[in-house]
């Protein structure tokens, strides 16, 4: 990872510890979590309506070329599923549809509920532009989750079906 990427993450950490409900955020080199990527980690406390604690994980994808940076924000919303995830899938696809940006998914070993957004940052924008641009992914990312984590909770439970929350959601 560049220097300058190791930079920004520093200072996003930074940031988003003064921020309202994200605590502990701590930049993780990729030396120590055996990754290619350095990785900021934070706990948003209090998220969605279930006022629920969540892993936020954000990073910049190793891309080849100078022109591009991919920022990405993950967050896993339910960290282990004790029912079959199939339901959820299904919502999370619904819901998807719908989503300005981002999307929820099932995580790769089949037991977690996660919610992923990049976005793109020019390389040749200022230090200020592209911190501008990861704090505004990072917020839009937060929303989304805050808007809609009880509905996909409520799938996940077993207490409405997918076909009910998006019923629910698009208020019909």
């Amino acid at each position: 990872m560049s220097e300058e990427k190791r930079k920004l993450l520093n200072r996003f950490a930074e940031t988003i510890n003064d921020g309202e409900d994200i605590e502990d955020a701590s930049v993780f080199t990729a030396e120590e979590l055996g990754t290619p990527m350095d990785v900021v980690r934070c706990r948003i406390s209090e998220a969605g309506a279930d006022l629920v604690d969540m892993l936020g994980e954000c990073y910049f994808l190793p891309v080849e070329g100078d022109d591009l940076s991919v920022f990405t924000i993950m967050v896993t919303v339910i960290d282990e599923m004790k029912e079959e995830t199939r339901f959820l899938a299904d919502a999370a696809a619904r819901l998807n549809y719908f989503l300005p940006v981002g999307g929820f998914g099932i995580d790769d070993d089949d037991n977690g509920l996660v919610y992923k957004y990049s976005v793109h940052i020019l390389n040749s924008l200022s230090d200020e532009d592209k911190m501008t641009t990861m704090l505004t992914a990072f917020n839009a990312a937060v929303g989304v989750i805050d808007k809609f984590e009880g509905y996909l909770m409520l799938v996940a439970t077993g207490e409405m079906e997918s076909g009910e929350m998006m019923d629910l959601i698009m208020n019909r």
